[in-house]
């Protein structure tokens, strides 16, 4: 044999051996491909059953939410508990959180959790501190609150009114 032949020989078997390694990459490429699709279609699955459930479980929490509001006349209640917040607006709810107790001020972070607390339901607003951002500045205006800032940080108490005032 040759030495021109052998190094055709040579460059042939690395070709196929080339060959050989590619589609062997490429077949695990497509495993890795086919496994990675089908953790993503389970994933959506599960996603549209949670949604479904959670929906649900919103309808039930609003129908709840209407027939402990029409019973309450009958009980003799105005709320739920103390300090509960039900079927109010958010602006409400949030006059209803400063003006309950004058331990203020509330950071807009305390209002969010003092919110969450008694039982607001966020699910309608998709950023909800900015509402309460918003909502506290245009009370401000209003002159329903003031506002205190110590250096970055900005509070809001509840302006009393005479009316306000039980005696």
């Amino acid at each position: 044999m040759s030495s021109v032949s052998g190094e055709i020989t040579l460059t042939v078997l690395i070709d196929i051996s080339t060959l050989i390694s590619m589609t062997d990459e490429r077949n695990a490429y497509r495993e890795t491909f086919d496994n990675l699709c089908a953790r993503l279609h389970a994933l959506k699955e599960k996603r549209s059953e949670l949604e479904v459930e959670l929906s649900e479980l919103n309808n039930e929490i609003r129908h709840l939410d209407e027939v402990t509001d029409h019973l309450m006349p009958l009980i003799g209640g105005s709320s739920i508990g103390p300090g509960w917040i039900n079927g109010q607006g958010i602006t409400d709810s949030i006059r209803s959180v400063l003006s309950e107790v004058p331990i203020g001020p509330f950071t807009p972070n305390e209002v969010f959790k003092s919110l969450q607390e008694k039982g607001f339901d966020f699910s309608g607003h998709t950023q909800p501190m900015a509402s309460i951002y918003k909502i506290l500045s245009r009370l401000k205006e209003s002159g329903e609150v003031t506002a205190d800032k110590t250096g970055h940080k900005v509070s809001y108490t509840w302006k009393t009114k005479e009316e306000d005032i039980p005696f």
